[in-house]
């Protein structure tokens, strides 16, 4: 069942994901990843995606196909952990594909990238922040 969640948003995001500018969100992990020290890409925030796009820019032309596909990828497998989460939490497959949906609605872009998928990160990361200071 998650498949039919996933592959859809998949081909919807993948939808003319080079057709538009590159967005501030964009340009700012970019400049920092060719900017900035490994150092400074490990201790900062986000730190294994920028250590991912840090290898992924040097091995693919930059354009805006390109550097949105590690937004694309890391979209897609914060659907997966929110599955993964949510039925570890309530042990219920239909409240994790539940809020799989819902995080993948959340997300949807349709055309209109990187600052919807940027939304699924922080969908994703919210409940183990909250988690953390609350223990």
């Amino acid at each position: 069942m998650l498949p039919i969640i996933i592959i859809p948003n998949f081909i919807l995001d993948t939808y003319r994901l080079g057709h538009k500018s590159f967005f501030v969100d964009e340009v700012t992990t970019f400049v920092k990843t060719t900017d900035w020290s490994m150092r400074h890409i490990i201790l900062g925030p986000f730190a294994l995606y920028r250590f991912l796009v840090y290898y992924w820019i040097r091995l693919f032309p930059i354009n805006e196909f390109a550097v949105r596909i590690p937004f694309l990828v890391f979209s897609g497998l914060s659907i997966l952990a929110v599955y993964i989460l949510v039925r570890e939490l309530f042990n219920s497959k239909k409240t994790a594909l539940t809020a799989s949906l819902t995080t993948a609605a959340a997300g949807s872009t349709c055309g209109l990238h990187t600052m919807n998928q940027m939304k699924r990160w922080r969908i994703l990361l919210q409940p183990i922040s909250t988690a953390n200071r609350i223990s």
